[in-house]
């Protein structure tokens, strides 16, 4: 697949993954994952070898070493996108999706990036995604 593929089939994914995410509540369906509550608000965790794909949906962990792995989920919020610029030269590397920016080694919503919470840790508002909180 080519670079203007790849890029396509990102942006597919992060119009789909703006378009899918919901408030997650105690009766939420976490694919491959379960609901926690932790501190005031509800959160999918996953399976063992999954990450999270968007804030409902855990798909399996990827090692961006293998070119086969390319657009798959290899952290939470995070795919192995190609950074080559052809096929012959293929790179994948490990990076955080659309709307989220790597923090110490996690991908956090951009408007999280540099917000210290303690010992908890910030989050989009669950009721107003435009505002983060401190959980």
């Amino acid at each position: 697949m080519n670079t203007y593929h790849s890029l396509l089939f990102l942006l597919a994914f992060v119009l789909a993954a703006n378009y899918t995410f919901a408030k997650v509540t105690a009766d939420t369906q976490c694919k491959n994952g379960f609901v926690v509550q932790t501190g005031n608000y509800f959160e999918c965790k996953c399976n063992n070898g999954f990450v999270l794909a968007n804030e409902n949906t855990c798909e399996e962990k990827r090692n961006c070493t293998d070119a086969q792995n390319a657009n798959k989920n290899c952290g939470d919020y995070a795919m192995c996108i190609n950074t080559k610029a052809s096929d012959e030269e293929r790179a994948l590397k490990c990076t955080c999706i659309s709307q989220y920016t790597l923090e110490n080694d996690v991908c956090v919503p951009d408007k999280c990036n540099g917000i210290m919470c303690g010992k908890g840790k910030c989050i989009l508002d669950p009721d107003d995604t435009n505002f983060v909180t401190c959980s």
